[in-house]
């Protein structure tokens, strides 16, 4: 067992901002990368590139494999590393929703997260597994490697076959250190990652800095109808298209072409609106990252005199201070797309011309629709429009 540097290319600078939790006893800190196209709007080629970058150095050693994306902020980097190990790749993310029918699953703790709970569908699991020889297991960050260790640990207690397997942990980011990659190498765990920081003590670096949460915009629930009616001639449009639906376990070439398709679709329905920008914005929301990055790159390659951004709703309450140096510098507290009842946050969000939102929750909340046009219009947006994936579950 071994642990690896994949690329040189990355420095602290591209992939690390530091930023302050809010409503966790656990840990303090938060590191963003700027670069993953969720917390913070950037280029989707420039993030899809970081992204190929860590899946193209895995598939150079071995292709294929189960790949495993933890959610949600690794939902698109474990996607593309699925993608770079090639269309027999089999992808399956953890999740946090609630899937509709018989499933069977496997729940671990992701301690020091917002929402500790997440799961594992393991429908499909072990004829992936062993039709793929080894199990990638893919992150934005491993700070101490516990919840990937405990994780493992219970997939093989319930498959004993895959107990001899190999396992790759595949991360943007690296912070273990060496007694903990030690342990990992101990337990048949490989190391792959794009950067690892120097150790900080990263809670005094944030102690002295204030910060206040998102706030909510102002609007109560009964109020959602009233201002769905009056932003409703900004709602150009809401469309679908098939989107399968991966918390299930999803073949990677299969999944690629249904994104590609997907993104597509959405930009010939686009070409029905005439000029977009100069400044669009494609927002996912939650774990649907992926679809809306691709959908991204795909209007950034047709248009190049469009500036186009990405990045996507999120469940982290994170702390907002305007200071030079800090990265949250605004931040609103909405309701979820998935569960009505659910916090979400969209944070950094500027001055666009026209907002696509690209979603996999269900079609048909008009309200809701209403409430984040009234957000886009009020900071400029002249049109807002809503693409939904239409899931279905693929099979191997």
């Amino acid at each position: 067992m071994d642990r690896k540097e994949i690329s040189s290319r990355y420095t602290e600078a591209d992939l690390i901002r530091l930023a302050k939790r809010v409503r966790n006893a656990k840990r303090s800190y938060l590191l963003l990368n700027p670069l993953q196209g969720k917390h913070l709007p950037v280029s989707p080629r420039e993030a899809l590139a970081m992204m190929k970058t860590l899946g193209n150095g895995a598939s150079r050693e071995r292709r294929g494999g189960l790949v495993i994306g933890f959610a949600e902020t690794a939902t698109a980097i474990g996607a593309m590393a699925a993608f770079c190990q090639g269309d027999d790749a089999f992808y399956l993310p953890t999740t946090r929703e609630t899937i509709p029918g018989e499933h069977q699953w496997i729940e671990f703790l992701e301690e020091h997260s917002h929402a500790a709970e997440q799961k594992l569908c393991t429908d499909q699991f072990l004829s992936a597994a062993e039709a793929a020889g080894f199990l990638l297991l893919v992150d934005d960050e491993i700070s101490t490697g516990k919840t990937l260790l405990n994780m493992v640990q219970k997939l093989r207690k319930a498959f004993p076959e895959i107990s001899g397997m190999p396992v790759t942990v595949l991360s943007v980011i690296n912070r273990l250190n060496a007694e903990r990659l030690d342990l990992l190498e101990r337990n048949g765990i490989s190391v792959r990652y794009l950067l690892h920081p120097e150790e900080k003590d990263l809670d005094a670096y944030l102690r002295d800095i204030k910060v206040t949460e998102a706030e909510a915009p102002g609007i109560r629930m009964p109020g959602w109808t009233a201002l769905s009616k009056r932003f409703s001639d900004r709602i150009s449009e809401r469309v679908s298209f098939p989107l399968p639906d991966p918390r299930t376990g999803i073949n990677a070439g299969s999944y690629r072409r249904a994104c590609e398709s997907f993104a597509e679709a959405v930009l010939n329905w686009l070409e029905g609106y005439g000029e977009l920008g100069p400044r669009v914005l494609v927002l996912g929301t939650e774990e649907c990252m992926i679809p809306a990055l691709l959908t991204g790159d795909l209007l950034e390659s047709r248009k190049p005199s469009l500036r186009v951004f990405c990045h996507a709703t999120t469940r982290s309450p994170i702390g907002i201070h305007d200071g030079d140096r800090y990265p949250i510098r605004s931040g609103l507290r909405l309701p979820g797309f998935y569960e009505r009842e659910r916090e979400t946050f969209l944070y950094n969000l500027e001055p666009y011309d026209t907002v696509l939102l690209v979603t996999d929750a269900a079609k048909g909340n008009r309200d809701l629709e209403g409430l984040f046009s009234s957000i886009f219009v009020s900071r400029g947006a002249r049109r807002v429009l809503f693409a939904y994936g239409e899931s279905h579950v693929q099979q191997l």
